[in-house]
């Protein structure tokens, strides 16, 4: 009789060789053998996981894992599934029991770091980075790296260099710290070096998906379109989610639509063998506003995928912007009924809530992801929804009380202009009057412009940073004025001191609009304008005004907007990043440009 260890190597190989399925029954005929063996637990749950029965891998692993509590792989394992289940709390203290069993144990380290920055958990990130430092004596380059990251995620981006830098100094072929390094060089303009080192790298053999990305970045940043775009053909073809949305971009952005559908059809074609690729399809069509293509695709999607939760939230979602919202609900329920964690899948579940007129249940469940995650800013605009809807306006004019938040303020002319007139000329032209791209970028509100393609913070080009600079008294000032009460979620996190996380420009074309959004991860958000269409004084309609309070879906009831401002070049307005804001369409063929900005509270890393 074969043995368990021999049936663990069989399963093994047969995993390491992509025969999940041929793994799985090897693994239940030996389990028959060896009831409960922890080792065949854990690689029948990885098979399962293959084959994308999630939630049925999680259980088999937690029996392995009973068996043999301290075993670090296995419980590194079951937090990558947690972590894929969206129970991220879970995942968190399954890679801490990891590091408990085996404090050296790096994939864990790696692995909590990396969920802990997407959490935004900052402090614990920080912590668990100083663990791996700690376990190495500072002297492995992927605990170096690890800290580069945790920088870099904090945007830090001179400090992240030097981990990297120092990375490489104990490991000169450390390629994840070579790409780290490219990664923020592309963030603070030095483009040119980027595609260098991503160059070097591919010629050294290392093509893996996300090099590919960054040299595609940095050359679409050069306008070097010819060359971005068969990097990230390589990138799909080597299985990259990410890289779909990022050719999928880049054709919308130069206009081929058709060219980025027929890209998005393949991809969900082939959601048998690459479901996060076709999951990457779905969510690109909604952004390209097609929902109609992500209910009729849903059809090419093998059976199990289509009852997958993650993959029935995006029909759901396309169901909502067709106006099917009995159907929308119902598919958002099962969903997040399976992955209760799963944040993407909850916010659709809420949505869908007030889109049915469900407003106690949406608001139930926005309290408690409120709860879990305090400072992201989507769970407090569906809360307000949910107040308005329930007719408790008390509550909803605390949140969204726009006498005392929505503040417009002048802007000083920046230092080396005469008059704002030159500093809007100069500005328009150096950051716009190159552009390459035909129309917005996808997963953005804007809708017919085009946008600035880097955080504009990191522009170190003086009339970019000199407008940065003329933007902090103004923001000072209503940072000063907004006061500390503690239950106000724009008021309790008011420190006196803030930094700008974030700055872009817009420059919307004939017919262009913002759609109504929030900043998830933001605090205070900002519209400054350079230059305003003439219709906005004249139209009865607001053309090119900023306006206040409107949902970006329709609810049972009337949720128009409350509050409008109007716009005028000069006038920056500030007002807290939960607020949904949009913009009525521009009716001319004059553009209107704005160089909005996110502020956070507190010092910048």
């Amino acid at each position: 009789m074969t043995g368990p260890a021999q049936s663990i190597q069989q399963v093994l190989s047969l995993i390491q060789s992509g025969q999940a399925e041929q793994a799985l029954l090897k693994s239940d005929a030996a389990l028959s053998q060896f009831p409960n063996q922890p080792n065949l637990l854990h690689l029948k749950a990885v098979a399962l996981r293959r084959l994308n029965r999630l939630s049925d891998a999680i259980p088999v692993l937690q029996t392995a894992i009973s068996g043999d509590p301290r075993n670090e792989e296995m419980l590194n394992t079951l937090g990558n599934m947690l972590k894929a289940a969206g129970d991220l709390e879970g995942a968190v203290q399954a890679y801490r029991r990891a590091i408990d069993a085996k404090f050296g144990y790096a994939p864990a380290h790696k692995n909590l770091v990396n969920l802990l920055l997407d959490l935004e958990g900052n402090d614990e990130a920080i912590s668990s980075v100083e663990d791996f430092l700690r376990a190495t004596g500072r002297l492995d380059a992927d605990a170096l790296e690890a800290q580069g990251r945790l920088l870099k995620h904090r945007k830090a981006w001179r400090k992240a260099l030097t981990s990297f830098d120092e990375a490489l100094q104990r490991n000169p072929a450390h390629v994840a710290a070579a790409y780290g390094r490219a990664s923020c060089l592309v963030e603070i303009g030095q483009t040119e070096v980027c595609r260098d080192i991503c160059l070097s790298l591919i010629q050294a053999g290392h093509q893996a998906p996300q090099i590919l990305r960054l040299l595609a970045r940095s050359q679409m940043e050069l306008s070097a379109f010819g060359v971005a775009e068969p990097a990230l053909q390589q990138a799909v073809a080597a299985g990259s989610s990410d890289a779909v949305k990022d050719y999928t971009n880049l054709l919308w952005m130069t206009g081929r639509t058709q060219d980025a559908e027929t890209l998005l059809k393949g991809a969900i074609s082939a959601g048998a063998d690459r479901p996060q690729q076709a999951l990457a399809g779905f969510d690109e069509l909604l952004d390209m506003e097609r929902p109609d293509l992500v209910e009729s695709y849903f059809d090419y999607l093998p059976a199990e995928r289509q009852t997958d939760p993650v993959f029935l939230s995006r029909l759901s979602m396309a169901q909502s912007d067709l106006g099917k919202t009995e159907e929308a609900f119902q598919n958002a329920n099962i969903a997040y009924s399976a992955l209760p964690h799963h944040k993407v899948l909850a916010y659709q579940f809420i949505v869908s809530c007030l889109m049915s007129g469900r407003y106690d249940l949406a608001l139930k469940y926005a309290d408690i992801w409120r709860a879990r995650e305090p400072n992201d800013q989507s769970w407090v605009a569906v809360k307000a929804d949910a107040h308005r809807m329930l007719g408790q306006l008390d509550a909803y004019r605390a949140l969204n009380d726009f006498d005392r938040f929505v503040i417009p303020a002048e802007l000083e002319a920046p230092k080396g202009y005469a008059s704002m007139e030159e500093f809007h000329a100069d500005f328009i032209e150096q950051v716009h009057g190159k552009s390459p791209f035909k129309t917005h970028p996808l997963g953005q509100s804007a809708r017919h412009g085009i946008q600035s393609p880097r955080n504009l913070v990191y522009d170190e080009r003086p009339v970019v940073q000199n407008y940065i600079e003329a933007l902090h008294k103004p923001v000072q000032a209503y940072v000063d004025q907004l006061g500390q009460d503690p239950d106000n979620p724009l008021t309790s996190r008011n420190t006196g001191e803030f930094y700008i996380g974030g700055c872009w420009s817009i420059y919307l074309l004939a017919g262009g609009r913002h759609v109504s959004h929030v900043h998830p991860k933001g605090w205070v958000s900002s519209a400054y304008y350079m230059a305003v269409p003439p219709e906005a004084k004249t139209d009865p309609n607001r053309a090119g005004w900023i306006k206040f309070g409107e949902p970006p879906y329709k609810l049972p009831d009337p949720a128009p907007a409350e509050h409008w401002v109007c716009p005028k070049p000069g006038t920056l307005v500030l007002f807290p990043a939960y607020m949904w804001h949009g913009t009525v369409p521009i009716s001319g063929k004059a553009p209107r440009v704005t160089a909005p900005l996110d502020v956070l509270p507190g010092v910048a890393p």
